[in-house]
């Protein structure tokens, strides 16, 4: 991904499909790795904005 990625594309590509198997049970891992300052915490968090994973997780599972 390039720094053009909207946090929509991201969730959709890596995100969600984790998210669609734990709902169905399966046990799933979902980590950032990166070097300092390369927009991990962005990534997850998100800003008010653009919701990164976290958000965009817990609003899929209570919704």
């Amino acid at each position: 991904f390039d720094e053009h990625t909207s946090q929509k594309q991201f969730y959709i590509s890596c995100a969600h499909p984790l998210v669609r198997k734990f709902v169905k049970g399966h046990d799933c891992l979902f980590f950032t790795y990166d070097s300092t300052s390369s927009g991990k915490s962005y990534t997850i968090r998100g800003n008010l904005k653009e919701l990164g994973v976290i958000p965009r997780v817990i609003h899929f599972l209570f919704n």
